[in-house]
């Protein structure tokens, strides 16, 4: 079913753009214009066929996929089209992409910020990591999100340096931390590895701070988002250790962040196995 209103429109609310410029930290958005809505609306086809894809490849019990968190993604789907169009984190022609190439623009012509930067590590909600060694290209997306607000980018990077620097079964049984171990500590399995972790390079997928202010985007109402009854019903019925309903908001648009980036990567590059949402529907692998 298609929104209401579209990614393009959205783009051409000025209202809708200054919200997100007050609470979406980490990026810098351009101004609106015509090419920057074709980019958004071109998008739309792209990202409903890959997160299907990603559903039947991730999620193969079908039960899951009526879930409530997942319909929060569909039904938003359109909201990171125009988001990520107007921070110029994608190709400017998408209907020009196969589905096996990536969506997101080198870093030559993009705009992403490194997590490192202008205090980034502080921030919550959705990072990336890419590439530059071995495949010039980004690789995984990932997301942090917490009540206490200390679950953020930079903690994440340093609890990924930490598996990364250890042979235990978690780190051997995963895709990214096998073919990116640390240099001192990781396994030595040159043929198992692209690159080291030290070298990934950890960039801004989508950022917020409570400090900051979230009220845009926990607004159920005219805010950046889209929030059902259906999807607020659902955030009501989970307890996730007595998590305000702002936080449980905040937990799901980090998430949303995450898979979306996740649906940007070319999926031969892409080293994660992970389904998203895990706070909602659980823990689901490709082999489930």
């Amino acid at each position: 079913q298609e929104p209401e209103v579209g990614a393009a429109t959205l783009i051409g609310n000025q209202g809708w753009v200054d919200m997100c410029k007050s609470d979406v930290l980490g990026v810098l958005f351009q101004t609106p214009s015509q090419s920057i809505k074709a980019t958004a609306a071109g998008l739309r086809p792209l990202t409903l066929e890959r997160f299907q894809n990603h559903l039947d490849r991730r999620i193969q019990r079908k039960e899951i996929h009526n879930h409530a968190s997942i319909r929060f993604v569909w039904d938003n789907l359109h909201v990171c089209d125009a988001l990520v169009a107007l921070a110029g984190h994608v190709k400017t022609d998408p209907s020009a992409t196969k589905s096996s190439m990536s969506l997101l623009r080198s870093l030559q012509a993009s705009t992403h910020q490194t997590v490192a930067e202008d205090g980034n590590s502080a921030l919550m909600g959705a990072y990336l990591y890419h590439d530059p060694v071995a495949l010039d290209a980004f690789i995984r997306s990932g997301s942090a999100c917490n009540e206490a607000g200390d679950a953020t980018m930079g903690a994440r990077d340093k609890k990924h340096a930490q598996i990364a620097a250890s042979q235990t079964l978690e780190a051997m049984k995963s895709t990214f931390y096998s073919k990116y171990p640390k240099r001192s500590g990781g396994h030595g399995n040159n043929k198992l590895r692209n690159a080291y972790f030290d070298e990934l390079v950890q960039y801004v997928a989508m950022g917020f701070n409570k400090e900051n202010g979230v009220e845009n985007i926990a607004k159920e109402e005219d805010g950046i988002f889209v929030w059902s009854v259906r999807t607020l019903k659902m955030l009501e019925r989970t307890k996730m250790n007595g998590y305000s309903t702002e936080s449980k908001k905040l937990v799901l648009v980090a998430y949303l962040f995450e898979l979306y980036y996740d649906l940007l990567i070319a999926p031969s590059f892409n080293v994660s196995e992970s389904a998203g949402l895990e706070r909602f529907i659980g823990v689901f692998t490709k082999e489930n």
